[in-house]
């Protein structure tokens, strides 16, 4: 369901301004490029949020893991309601931007909290000196329509790809099957994320 991508924000108003404001965390156990998070999740979301007049987002961080690596996002609002509700309809906003398995949305106040998250992970690593973006190119091909790419960090001596979609196992039975059969798409190590 797209429906929260469609929406367009409305001049702001008295009426549109909130009262009060309640302050929640989401988590997403999601591994992603930084640009990708910005302009592919904190920018949409934002605009969605002031476009239904729910709130705002107002902040947003990586956790990191022992290599450096990114273990999740975590996204800062101001809510304008504390009805159980409205986590539920942020965290159906948060799926339409690939959100995974395990992620979590929880008022600061109350502690009150929802899960969501329907999407799984992969991690594809390539040697970092190959020419990655033809490797991500022929990857994103190769996985159209079964997931979305999430960009790329470099760890150590190698890149690794992120790629978020319904089902990491046929993810990455998808890419070897088309490494055998393309020879731009070089067999990377897959890892399950989520």
């Amino acid at each position: 369901m797209m429906f929260f991508r469609a929406l367009k924000p409305k001049p702001k108003s008295k009426s549109t301004v909130p009262s009060a404001v309640h302050g929640a965390v989401a988590f997403l156990p999601m591994k992603t490029g930084e640009t990708d998070a910005v302009d592919g999740l904190a920018k949409p979301v934002r605009g969605q949020l002031m476009a239904t007049g729910l709130g705002d987002l107002v902040g947003y961080k990586f956790r990191k893991g022992r290599s450096d690596e990114p273990s999740g996002i975590e996204l800062h609002f101001t809510l304008a309601s504390s009805h159980p509700r409205v986590l539920q309809t942020v965290g159906n906003m948060l799926d339409d931007f690939d959100a995974p398995v395990g992620s979590t949305i929880e008022f600061s106040e109350t502690g009150q909290r929802h899960h969501f998250g329907r999407t799984e992970g992969l991690g594809v690593d390539i040697d970092a000196a190959a020419n990655w973006l033809d490797y991500a190119e022929a990857a994103i091909e190769t996985l159209a329509g079964d997931a979305t790419y999430h960009g790329s960090r470099k760890i150590g001596t190698q890149r690794r790809l992120y790629f978020y979609g319904e089902n990491a196992s046929t993810m990455a039975s998808r890419l070897r099957a088309a490494a055998q059969i393309d020879p731009d798409l070089p067999d990377g190590r897959t890892l399950r994320l989520t």
